[in-house]
């Protein structure tokens, strides 16, 4: 969780504060509808209970530049991509959204010590895990059936 330096918050419980105080005012980016960073949005936006306006890109490149250059002002993106800014100061990160702290970032928080979850993710994408669907009457389980081939 990232946000461009001119954010007052210092924290993720600050920015839920400021976000909570300022409905519809932060622009959050994200690398696209459907995306890691977008899904990461979505939830946090539920779980914490606060008003963004979220800017999708054609991609992560984009996004993270326009975060940066202050066009947004808060983005979920992997540290791969954000370290660098990080490092340079031109990006703060907030919280991680990983079950525990990252050694990368020993300093910053787990977004769940601040925002309650019902499942602790190293992505939003593992949060939504295909389940094996019940036995069928054959045994066989919904997932491995495929159509049977068509009669010649």
């Amino acid at each position: 969780m990232l946000v461009h330096p001119s954010v007052p918050a210092k924290d993720a419980a600050e920015f839920i504060a400021h976000a909570k105080a300022n409905p519809g005012s932060i622009k959050m980016a994200t690398a696209g509808k459907g995306s890691a960073p977008h899904v990461s949005g979505l939830l946090f936006t539920m779980m914490a209970g606060v008003d963004l306006r979220i800017v999708d890109y054609a991609g992560g490149g984009p996004a993270l530049k326009d975060l940066i250059d202050g066009q947004v002002q808060m983005m979920f993106e992997p540290l791969s991509a954000s370290m660098a800014p990080i490092r340079a100061g031109t990006l703060r990160p907030l919280a991680v959204t990983t079950a525990t702290r990252s050694a990368a970032l020993p300093d910053v928080p787990v977004l769940s010590d601040v925002v309650r979850v019902t499942r602790r993710a190293p992505s939003p994408a593992s949060a939504f895990r295909q389940t094996r669907l019940p036995r069928s009457s054959t045994g066989s389980t919904a997932r491995s059936m495929r159509p049977s081939p068509s009669p010649r």
